[in-house]
């Protein structure tokens, strides 16, 4: 199997250019499988240049071609689980389409459209008739669209599919009248990092749905450490290499937008390039059980002293220290202004049961909304929890009824904790805020909160820290 690899190149590290949503590319030999459906598209093609595009049943096979009929075979031919396994997953047409809503109008005459990680192509179809309208003739057109992956089978059937989609739209206009598969020749296998730079800093606009997976941090990052999201690292390498003023629409996974651990990735982002929207979508698709939003950007030009960063990144996720001073005690205004948030310290796989005989909160022992005293025992040395206070458990999918799900653990003697729970420790040690902290936690305004900022799979510490404080039934008068 192909996997993602790593090697210095000058300053930064080489990573390996990836057509979908998950890993970088290592279907390896389950890719090939993809190869007669790029050989079918390209029999459909030249019926379409032939001048068969007027039959019907050519007609119909076009427009399935260009409507989800590569993923459908892509998972037909790959089994489901390597298809999770790898997140080989192609963008739908209409997370496409909208990625492409809010700047279609930014296409001109002189715009250069780049896609990364092409895949079968579907993040570039949306853009062909934008770019049709303003091509004077085949050269102009087939040059201004640029497509790179690592698996040829995609890039041959993405190369086809976009020509597909020009020869559909531009058909019987005798400026084209030459347009045909070989016209585009701006498409190419290879990894990401071994074309030259210039293709990228070309681009005024570049599309991206970068693969998700972890990865090891490459040596390059200075915002992080570790293992990495490969959204991350992708994206921040297309925007160190962007021309200022070309834009990117970048379809990322929503740990980036919300999660703690991308604070300073988000802050990198924005040192560097002006972001305009940030629109959450939801879950990827039915098969992809990870929800994603559409960031837009522009690259700023760094010599400008002019431009302030739009803190649209920075202000998501954001993990305050804990804020114990009464000054903002007495704000309440948000979770973390009454509560110290934490990560439970044990893990089970990892930490040896040695040391003292201690209460253990487990998340597969707890029942949610309800106050526990009685816990079973495990030995262990390391940090505890000093009762009351409230866990939560981290796992949450977005649509869910209540996203966090608090659990009261009180009593006199210390307490380890699951390292899949969050830890809330009231400032005021009071059993009583802990109570008040169930009811804001049970409020369907909550949940809508965290849906609306924290569409990952699992809270994080921020999170919890930025939920609003809403005023319940049981605390007036108590204040």
């Amino acid at each position: 199997m192909r996997r993602s690899r790593s090697r210095r190149t000058g300053a930064r590290a080489t990573h390996t250019a990836s057509t979908r949503c998950g890993p970088a590319c290592p279907l390896g030999t389950q890719v090939k499988d993809f190869q007669p459906y790029a050989d079918d598209l390209a029999r459909l093609a030249q019926q379409v240049e032939a001048g068969h595009l007027a039959d019907p049943q050519t007609t119909i096979a076009v427009n399935r071609a260009l409507d989800g009929e590569a993923t459908i075979y892509l998972r037909k031919s790959v089994n489901l689980t390597e298809l999770r396994a790898n997140g080989a997953f192609f963008t739908s047409s209409s997370l496409a389409q909208k990625a492409w809503d809010l700047i279609t109008s930014t296409i001109g005459s002189d715009s250069i459209i780049l896609d990364p990680t092409c895949g079968a192509g579907n993040l570039l179809l949306p853009a062909i008739p934008y770019l049709a309208k303003t091509a004077i003739d085949t050269s102009d057109l087939s040059s201004r669209i640029c497509g790179v992956d690592l698996s040829s089978s995609f890039v041959d059937a993405a190369r086809t599919r976009v020509a597909l989609s020009a020869m559909q739209l531009t058909a019987g206009d005798k400026r084209f009248g030459d347009l045909g598969v070989q016209s585009f020749s701006k498409f190419m296998s290879a990894d990401l990092l071994q074309i030259d730079t210039n293709s990228i800093y070309k681009a005024t606009h570049i599309a991206l749905n970068p693969p998700y997976v972890m990865r090891p941090n490459p040596a390059w990052c200075d915002w992080t450490s570790g293992s990495v999201n490969s959204a991350a690292v992708f994206l921040a390498y297309c925007l160190e290499s962007m021309q200022p003023g070309a834009r990117m629409v970048a379809i990322l996974p929503d740990v980036l937008r919300s999660g703690t651990r991308y604070h300073r990735w988000r802050e990198h982002v924005e040192t560097l390039a002006d972001v305009q929207d940030i629109v959450p979508f939801g879950q990827f698709d039915t098969l992809t059980d990870i929800h994603v939003f559409v960031l837009y950007l522009s690259k700023r030009d760094r010599s400008s002293t002019t431009h302030e960063s739009s803190q649209l990144l920075t202000q998501i996720g954001i993990a305050p220290t804990d804020r114990q001073s009464q000054d903002l005690v007495d704000s309440w205004t948000d979770v973390g202004a009454r509560f110290k948030v934490s990560v439970g310290t044990v893990v089970q796989h990892r930490h040896p049961e040695v040391g003292c005989l201690r209460r253990f909160a487990h998340a597969k022992g707890l029942e949610p909304w309800i106050e526990v005293s009685e816990l079973p025992t495990r030995r262990f040395t390391g940090r505890c929890e000093r009762p009351p206070f409230v866990v939560v458990r981290r796992t949450s999918r977005p649509g869910e009824p209540h996203r966090a799900r608090p659990t009261i653990i009180s009593g006199s003697m210390p307490v380890a904790v699951d390292n899949h729970l969050i830890v809330l420790s009231p400032v005021d040690g009071s059993l009583d805020s802990c109570k008040d902290l169930v009811r804001v936690l049970r409020q369907p305004e909550s949940s809508g909160w965290l849906d609306e900022h924290f569409r990952c799979r699992h809270l994080t510490v921020g999170s919890l820290r930025r939920l609003p404080w809403l005023e319940t039934e049981g605390e007036t008068g108590r204040q």
